[in-house]
C-alpha cells in the first residue's frame, strides 16, 4: 500500500466526515482540533487533538510530520512524530515511518522498517500487536 492509499475506506469508516489537510510545504504553528479526516503532508508544530467524543483518523504522509502530542481515534503514519500519541483505537505505523514518542494504543500495527523511539503502552480494553512485513 502506497502513501496515498491510506486515505481510501476514511470516508466509509467517518461518513459524512470530509478530509482536512495540511498540504506539502505548509507550516502550521499552533494546535489543531478536528473531527472526520485529517491528513498532515507538512508540517505541525503543536498538538493535533479530536473533538472531544467525535471520530477522528489522522494520516501523517510519507513527508508530513507532527511535533506535539496527538489525540486521536486512528493514525495511519507515513511520517513523522515527535512527542506523545495518544489512539483511542488503533495505530497503523508503515515502514517509512519515524516516531520518536510515546504511543498509548488499543491495537498496534508496525512494519519491517519503521524508526521507532519509545514507549508503546496498552490502552485500557485494548492490547494487540502486529508486526507486518
Amino acid at each position: 500500500m502506497g502513501p496515498n492509499a491510506s486515505l481510501r475506506g476514511l470516508d466509509e469508516k467517518h461518513t459524512g466526515h470530509a478530509t482536512n489537510l495540511v498540504a506539502a510545504g505548509m507550516v502550521v504553528a499552533g494546535d489543531i482540533v478536528f473531527s472526520g479526516n485529517l491528513r498532515i503532508d507538512g508540517e505541525v508544530r503543536g498538538n493535533v487533538r479530536a473533538v472531544e467524543g467525535e471520530p477522528a483518523t489522522l494520516v501523517i504522509g510519507l513527508n508530513g510530520s507532527v511535533d506535539g502530542v496527538v489525540e486521536v481515534t486512528d493514525l495511519i503514519l507515513h511520517g513523522a512524530v515527535t512527542g506523545h500519541v495518544k489512539a483511542k483505537d488503533s495505530v497503523k505505523i508503515y515502514a517509512t515511518a519515524r516516531a520518536h514518542c510515546n504511543v498509548e494504543y488499543a491495537v498496534v500495527e508496525i512494519q519491517v522498517g519503521a524508526v521507532i523511539q519509545g514507549e508503546f503502552s496498552v490502552r485500557s480494553g485494548g492490547g494487540q500487536l502486529l508486526a507486518c512485513g
